[in-house]
């Protein structure tokens, strides 16, 4: 392989290589073109300001690609770490979410002010159940409803 590219860099001649840098900058060559133009540029016979240009330009293109996959890298990691910060934070609201449910709270509106003292409201709600609680009998809708409008008029 490494005699290849010395036959390579032998059989063009030193204008043949000024025209492959001139078809470079027009992006008219393939890549094996461009690699062979790099494996050129690397030797000591690569003089001349047209050869200075196209070496500056590849080693721009060379530090530009691999502080892009840098950055790429950097980026895909703070991601990540975004994630993980998001996953914890709602893993602990959901938490916190199941703990508040299992307290114990007995709370209730009554007239639109919130009571959470538990004979009270255990009281009103005896008092609701003791309102639809109703002995067998075949008109209980009527009756429920009834009773449901007469509530609602003591109010």
């Amino acid at each position: 392989m490494k005699q290849n590219k010395m036959n390579i860099k032998q059989e063009r001649s030193i204008r043949e290589w000024e025209e492959l840098v001139e078809r470079y900058f027009d992006a008219l060559t393939t890549d094996a073109e461009e690699q062979q133009l790099r494996s050129f540029l690397l030797s000591s016979e690569a003089v001349g300001e047209v050869f200075d240009e196209a070496k500056a330009v590849m080693g721009f293109l060379e530090v530009g690609q691999s502080m892009h996959q840098e950055k790429k890298g950097h980026r895909m990691t703070h991601y990540w770490k975004v994630a993980a910060m998001v996953a914890v934070v709602m893993g602990s609201a959901a938490l916190w979410n199941v703990w508040d449910r299992m307290q114990n709270v007995c709370e209730a509106y009554i007239y639109g002010k919130k009571c959470t003292e538990v004979a009270m409201v255990m009281s009103q709600v005896q008092h609701s159940l003791d309102k639809v609680n109703y002995p067998e009998e075949e008109d209980i809708v009527e009756t429920q409803l009834s009773d449901f409008f007469q509530m609602m008029e003591e109010e």
